[in-house]
């Protein structure tokens, strides 16, 4: 395998190159509200928080029980290489520290806001005598994770510098979570094979075409909505027209996943779309 080719194996596996989507979408939310685009403390908090949490999350799946012994054993075989232990250690130690910039309510929040999702990976809670994690509840990874990044990118960096919030904050919120909720489908679609043979209920026990229909049909919702909220003076044309454009990517990665594709193509390809929306951002303010 070459270099390049190792580097971007290393920067999908260990969850740098999402941790820059979400710099992305925090970014854009900068950009349409005028905040200022480049602090570093919150930066270094949004990337590091982002790679530690992914990180820790595939940590997780290697728990089961309630015995904490058996916890770091089960740990010490999942992370032979010292390269595994580093990729949660040092995202983590670099999120404490710029947690000292902002006041103790912020940090709450924003420790809030990480844990929320985090929640579904860790087997804490029982269900008919057996240790369960949240995921297993069908549709609450995917809104956690959605709650997760709306309130990372949208609310928590506007509060932090406007104190307040108005109805078009709002209605960009309700964007963002419908644009991760919708990118959350193709990875429901790429684990389905592994859940269920780890006997963990999915989306799509409810049937893949359904799914899919019900799916791509609130995609169709939202792009109606963000049409009328630049029609209605709610959003500028190129916030409207930058989320309607990523809603009919986001569709289409819907429409061609896979379980058996590459996993470049969801860490990248799909993942990589809100990145896209930071584009489209920029182009359509040029173009209008």
């Amino acid at each position: 395998m070459s270099l390049p080719a190792k580097f971007f194996r290393f920067v999908l596996e260990y969850h740098l190159f999402i941790g820059v989507c979400t710099l992305a979408l925090w970014w854009s939310t900068s950009l349409v509200f005028k905040l200022n685009p480049f602090p570093p403390a919150e930066a270094i908090m949004l990337f590091s928080g982002t790679v530690c949490y992914y990180n820790l999350h595939k940590l997780a799946y290697t728990i089961h029980g309630f015995n904490p012994i058996k916890w770091m054993v089960q740990i010490r075989i999942a992370f032979l290489r010292p390269i595994d232990l580093f990729s949660i250690v040092i995202p983590a130690l670099f999120f404490a520290a710029s947690l000292f910039d902002y006041c103790p309510l912020l940090n709450i929040y924003f420790l809030i806001a990480l844990i929320l999702p985090l929640l579904y990976s860790f087997p804490i809670f029982v269900r008919k005598g057996s240790p369960v994690r949240l995921r297993e509840i069908p549709m609450f990874k995917i809104m956690t994770i959605a709650a997760g990044y709306t309130l990372l990118t949208v609310y928590f960096p506007i509060w932090n510098e406007l104190k307040k919030l108005t109805p078009s904050i709002h209605c960009y919120a309700a964007g963002y979570f419908i644009l991760i909720a919708s990118l959350c489908i193709p990875f429901e679609i790429r684990d389905e094979k592994k859940e269920r043979l780890r006997n963990v209920p999915t989306l799509l026990s409810h049937g893949l075409k359904k799914v899919k229909v019900i799916s791509l049909s609130s995609i169709a919702i939202a792009m109606i909505c963000s049409l009328c909220c630049w029609f209605l003076n709610v959003f500028p044309a190129n916030v409207s027209l930058a989320f309607v454009f990523v809603y009919l990517i986001s569709g289409v990665w819907i429409l061609r996943a896979r379980s058996d594709w590459p996993n470049w193509y969801f860490k990248f390809g799909v993942d990589g779309t809100m990145i896209l929306f930071s584009i489209f951002l920029i182009l359509f303010k040029l173009w209008h």
